[in-house]
């Protein structure tokens, strides 16, 4: 028993494991503003300015609010968009659930409507290390579409639902520069359909502890990844409304 006390004391203990637990970061405050200029196969182009706010509910508990604007050549209002989200901590630093309610309105004619879509979601991420993780998320849509571009949501006219996907690998590196890679049928605004999604890649620099610039080009394509629909290329800021 002396031997094994002696050989235990002996047994150096990692300084990691005598500083005390960090707290798992809080939820934060940000502002990010964003605009993209889009073009499909047809030629047609259109620009459109986003702003969206995340804002700290709970510990655990994060609300995110957003309006769009887009603009067309010939309809200098051509739509626009909102959206209310509730997204929850990672719990165990690996799952969280996301509901969302947002809403398309499209104002000029013949073709004006206007949809709204509610999102289920479950996003699962796997750190690799501090540099490397991968997220994957699965939902579910539920979206109807009315011939009135009212503002107010709808749940009567045509009534669509389908599933939504979205996996990402992001890398970060010691200059605090993100560069991330995506394949899924929904993002920040607009759920597509499950047979038209995209692919992404983006670059994030942090500025500062508070600020950051991003940019993303998007590809989007029509049931074959050779048959491309859309394009996007976005440019945009983010603001943390936290004292750092």
């Amino acid at each position: 028993m002396l031997l094994s006390h002696e050989l235990w004391a002996q047994i150096p203990i990692p300084a990691d494991e005598l500083k005390p637990q960090k707290k798992a970061p809080a939820l934060e405050n940000t502002v990010t503003m964003y605009t993209r200029a889009i073009r499909d196969t047809k030629g047609n182009r259109r620009i459109d300015e986003s702003f969206v706010g995340d804002f700290r509910v709970l510990n655990w508990l994060k609300l995110q609010a957003g309006i769009r604007f887009g603009e067309e050549p010939q309809h200098l209002d051509a739509y626009y968009h909102y959206k209310l989200e509730l997204s929850s901590k990672f719990f165990y630093n690996r799952i969280r659930g996301i509901v969302r309610i947002s809403d398309n309105v499209i104002n000029y004619f013949p073709s004006a409507y206007r949809k709204t879509n509610e999102l289920v979601i479950a996003e699962f991420r796997q750190p690799f290390s501090r540099a490397l993780q991968i997220r994957v998320a699965f939902g579910y849509l539920f979206s109807w579409r009315s011939p009135t571009p009212e503002a107010l949501p709808v749940n009567t006219g045509m009534n669509v639902n389908y599933p939504v996907f979205r996996i990402s690998m992001m890398y970060t590196t010691k200059t605090k520069t993100s560069y991330e890679l995506v394949y899924g049928s929904y993002d920040v605004f607009n759920p597509y359909d499950y047979k038209q999604p995209f692919m992404q890649a983006s670059v994030e620099q942090e500025l500062s502890k508070r600020t950051a610039i991003f940019s993303y080009f998007r590809y989007q394509y029509d049931l074959d990844v050779f048959r491309p629909l859309n394009y996007f290329l976005c440019f945009g800021v983010e603001r943390s409304l936290d004292k750092k």
